[in-house]
């Protein structure tokens, strides 16, 4: 959810930038002027974008070995876009946790073997518990 709303604060922030220097385009230049400076540059990002901005983001954190290694399924789809991103963790693997004995209806639950967290152990729910779980 942070993360979402960190994404979505930058787009509004881009967004707001791009509408206050359109404004202050047409008010510095005057409206022709400011739209044919607004067309150049939209013509500028869109012929730099192929050449410049797309081969970073295909390949963003992806070492030049990751980018060529081949992957299950390359071989069915000829010439596809290739789109290769990674993320580094600088951590030894661990096993998953153990299960532990779980049952939160006092032994009637279907499926007794599900993780618990660490620090937390299996619990009886009271006959005279007001809630039916």
């Amino acid at each position: 959810m942070r993360t979402q709303m960190m994404i979505m604060l930058i787009v509004s922030a881009v967004f707001l930038a791009g509408v206050v220097t359109v404004i202050g385009l047409v008010w510095w230049l005057g409206i022709g002027t400011a739209a044919i400076v607004i067309v150049v540059a939209a013509a500028l990002v869109i012929l730099l974008f192929p050449r410049v901005i797309a081969p970073w983001y295909r390949r963003w954190g992806a070492s030049d070995d990751e980018v060529t290694m081949t992957m299950p399924g390359d071989e069915l789809i000829a010439n596809a876009t290739s789109f290769t991103r990674a993320i580094g963790i600088a951590a030894p693997p661990t096993p998953p946790p153990p299960l532990k004995r779980h049952s939160p209806r006092g032994g009637t639950d279907r499926n007794p073997l599900r993780y618990v967290p660490p620090g937390k152990g299996a619990y009886v729910v009271p006959s005279s518990s007001p809630r039916c779980l």
